[in-house]
């Protein structure tokens, strides 16, 4: 029972923990990733030759992705704290089940 109420605040704290990444997330999105988007226009349209093509190319192929794999990185690691609070409660849950089954059988309480 006690065990219960503990893993209840501990799901609490973690989803908190969840929420600040999350936050973070959306701060690359916005300031890191939307920034990038939003001064390669203007800078495409003033800057040509071959230098300013491999850039492009580069920012495209490489940078880009990298930072939008860094992004999916991050949800896929909440996902996975969510994934291993779930088997933690179920755990729980079956544990819980087990000692009142014996409790009951015993009548000890």
């Amino acid at each position: 029972m006690v065990l219960g109420i503990l893993l209840k605040f501990a799901r609490s704290a973690v989803e908190g923990v969840i929420g600040q990444i999350m936050q973070q997330i959306n701060v690359i999105d916005d300031q890191v990733l939307g920034v990038i988007m939003n001064q390669l226009n203007p800078l495409r349209d003033a800057w040509k030759g071959q230098g300013a093509n491999r850039f492009f190319e580069e920012m495209e192929s490489q940078v880009l992705p990298a930072i939008q794999q860094m992004m999916n990185y991050g949800g896929d690691y909440t996902s996975n704290i969510r994934k291993a609070m779930d088997l933690i409660d179920q755990a729980d849950t079956t544990a819980m089940g087990i000692v009142n089954g014996i409790l009951d059988a015993f009548d000890i309480f």
